[in-house]
């Protein structure tokens, strides 16, 4: 049976942060590719973080977004616009969270997150996509 992957992408793609209402896309596979070897990297090594600050870390999961953004309705303005804005901020767990449903979403697997009390062996249940967008 032939099977149409191309059917099989996700239709609906939009989410809402912050009152603005955005289009994601699926990333191109190396971009994509290179923040994976990334994110390993830092699995394997987690002190190669500990000098970064929250505000560094932040940064970053806010620049992780953007090869989700489809970039009509200057979208990558606006993004960029929203995450500095200090009046009515966007709370920074939620810039964490939706780079987490942006994986979850475009990779049609769910993420699972390492407990807080192992030695990083055991994972927690998946998280769910249930209402997510």
């Amino acid at each position: 049976m032939l099977r149409e992957f191309s059917k099989e992408l996700v239709d609906d793609r939009q989410f809402e942060i912050g009152g603005e209402l955005f289009e994601w896309r699926y990333p191109y596979w190396e971009d994509f590719a290179d923040r994976r070897d990334q994110d390993a990297a830092v699995v394997q090594n987690p002190e190669s973080t500990s000098e970064l600050s929250f505000k560094d870390l932040y940064k970053d999961f806010i620049e992780r977004i953007e090869p989700f953004l489809d970039p009509k309705n200057d979208s990558l303005k606006r993004w960029r616009a929203l995450a500095k804005r200090k009046v009515d901020p966007v709370p920074a767990y939620q810039f964490t969270e939706l780079y987490m449903w942006l994986l979850e979403v475009t990779s049609a697997r769910p993420t699972e997150t390492l407990l807080s009390s192992s030695n990083g062996q055991e994972r927690t249940e998946a998280m769910s996509t249930e209402g997510s967008s």
